[in-house]
This record gives structure tokens, C-alpha cells and sequence, in this order.
């Protein structure tokens, strides 16, 4: 997706006629403060920016959309008519990644329109490999850390609670060694799949190492965590997995502890050793089976 920015319709016009027939979608805003806009809604993969505009020009424009984390990777090619050294420098140092003088050269515009869309492409691949578990497909242990920072920085800032899940397959190196470490992949990737389809869109579910997952729950209150945890663990006990029968009740559970900020903790290190113990507590009850982190006297500045 492409975002052309460009309050004279006439140079819209032609810009969008040189990238006809390129399978694009394109995308428009005539001022600065609209290309803000639809940038944070949409995250366009490419920015074509002019740099004069009303309201809002270019260059601020540019420092935006890279300042904000959602659109900090996002190419930004700025077109216009200035073409001194000066003009091209301060682009450069407000963020732009290249610089294209107007009148628009269908040539220029189409091969660094495509070297930017290649290069953005390999970054989000990279990126994606660096965040993202490579057998379940969920986000890793190293995205955790960052994704917990910013979900406490967002509960604190909207005063809604967050609330953490950890899960842990009860007995899964019995189903290692009756059935094969093959076969305990394939649970593995299940129960992703089934926490998934489970959660909302906006739950950040990671494979924190082994068997032992956890889920984060923006906007979600303790009560709220327990009827979460009870829906997964339900889930996991009416699941077809195969081989399930060689499980102690014939069934693949999972055992899971929760915890939520602020009530119990007032870091992110707190709030994972919290929901371990009452990961741990749930193990030592019974398995399969939830228990929420203990009520504490918590008062965090």
C-alpha cells in the first residue's frame, strides 16, 4: 500500500497515472494532518510526501510518522519542486529515506518505488523472524519483553487494567516420550492455533519456551482474566489431539496462572513472577485447573 500525499491535484493526478497498472494500492491525502491520520490507521508499506503543504508541511509531516512507533520502519520519499542541496539535507535529517524532484520522472518514481517497496518487504520479513516463534508461528520471549513495556505504558496512560496469563502443558514430557518429540510439536502448534482462535485480535499470546505459554490481556480485569483462562482450559480438555489417550484422564490439559496490573504488581518482573507462582500453585492443586496470583497490599507511584 501506498500513501501519495499532495495538495495540488494536478501533481496527485500524475503521479498516480505513472504508477497505473504496478499492482498498488494506492491511497491519498491532500494535507499533512490527514497523511498522519490515515498513516496511523493504515501504516502504509511507502509514503510519497510532498513537501509543501497547508497546515502541516513536509518535513514535520516526515519527523511524525517516523517519531511514532507503528510507522518508524515505513519508507518516506519526499516529492517536490525544491531541489537545492539544502532542501534534499534537511529532508534527509528529518527522516525521509529519498528525495524525488518534481516535475515526477516516471522512470525515477517507478524504480525507487519499487526498491523501497523490496527493501520494506525484507525488513518486515526479518523483522517478523526476529519476533516470531518459528514453530508455532507466535510472537517469541524476546517480544514479549518489549510488547509488556508498552501494554503496562498504555494501562497506565488509559487507567485500564492489564492482566497476564501463563500456561504450561500438565505432563507433556509423558506425552515426549510415549509418542515422540514429533508428536509434541504438533500439540505444540495446536494448542497455538487454539489460543488463536480463542483470544482477541489485540491479545498478544507468545510460546515463552517449552510448553509454557503466556498471553497478555489488554483492557481485561481480574474476573475478566479468570473467565479468559477457564475458556482456554476448557478448550485444550475438548480438543481432538492426537494420541491424547496415553495422557493421565485421557486428555492433553493445560495448567495456567494469572496475574494483573496494577492490583498485583507494579512491573513487568513482578507481574511474571506472579503469574508463575500461580501457575505453580495451580500444578500443585490438581493441574488443569487456574489460579489467580494472591490479593496484595500494592500501592505503585
Amino acid at each position: 500500500m501506498v500513501l501519495v500525499v499532495d495538495d495540488s491535484l494536478l501533481q496527485l493526478n500524475m503521479i498516480l497515472r505513472h504508477l497505473e497498472n504496478q499492482e498498488l494500492e494506492i491511497i491519498t491525502a491532500a494535507d499533512g494532518h490527514e497523511a498522519l491520520r490515515i498513516a496511523a490507521e493504515r501504516v502504509p508499506d511507502l509514503v510519497l510526501l510532498d513537501l509543501v503543504l497547508p497546515g502541516l508541511d513536509g518535513l514535520e509531516v516526515c519527523r511524525r510518522i517516523k517519531a511514532a512507533p507503528a510507522t518508524a520502519e515505513v519508507p518516506v520519499i519526499i516529492t517536490t519542486t525544491l531541489n537545492g542541496q539544502e532542501d534534499k539535507l534537511n529532508s534527509l535529517q528529518h527522516g525521509a529515506d529519498d528525495f524525488i524532484t518534481k516535475p515526477v520522472d516516471r522512470r525515477e518514481l517507478l524504480l525507487k518505488t519499487s526498491s523501497m517497496l523490496r527493501r520494506k518487504k525484507h525488513l518486515t520479513t526479518l523483522a517478523r523472524q526476529a519476533s516470531r516463534d518459528p514453530l508455532t508461528g507466535l510472537y517469541n520471549r524476546r517480544y514479549m519483553d518489549f510488547a509488556m513495556k508498552r501494554e503496562m505504558m498504555d494501562s497506565l496512560s488509559s487507567e485500564s487494567p492489564l492482566s497476564l496469563l501463563m500456561l504450561d502443558v500438565d505432563h507433556f514430557k509423558n506425552y515426549n516420550d510415549t509418542n515422540g518429540h514429533p508428536a509434541g510439536d504438533e500439540v505444540l502448534k495446536a494448542i497455538g492455533s487454539i489460543l488463536t482462535a480463542k483470544l482477541r485480535q489485540h491479545d498478544i499470546i507468545v510460546r515463552y519456551g517449552g510448553e509454557e505459554f503466556l498471553v497478555l490481556l489488554p483492557k481485561t480485569s481480574a474476573e475478566g482474566t479468570a473467565l479468559v483462562a477457564e475458556k482456554i482450559r476448557h478448550a485444550m480438555e475438548e480438543y481432538p489431539f492426537p494420541y491424547r489417550a496415553s495422557q493421565p484422564g485421557g486428555m492433553v490439559t493445560v495448567s495456567i496462572g494469572g496475574a494483573c496490573f496494577p492490583e498485583h504488581a507494579c512491573d513487568a518482573a513482578e507481574l511474571l513472577h506472579l503469574a508463575d507462582e500461580a501457575l505453580y500453585r495451580a500444578k500443585r492443586e490438581g493441574r488443569n485447573c487456574f489460579r489467580l496470583a494472591k490479593k496484595l497490599e500494592v500501592i505503585c507511584s
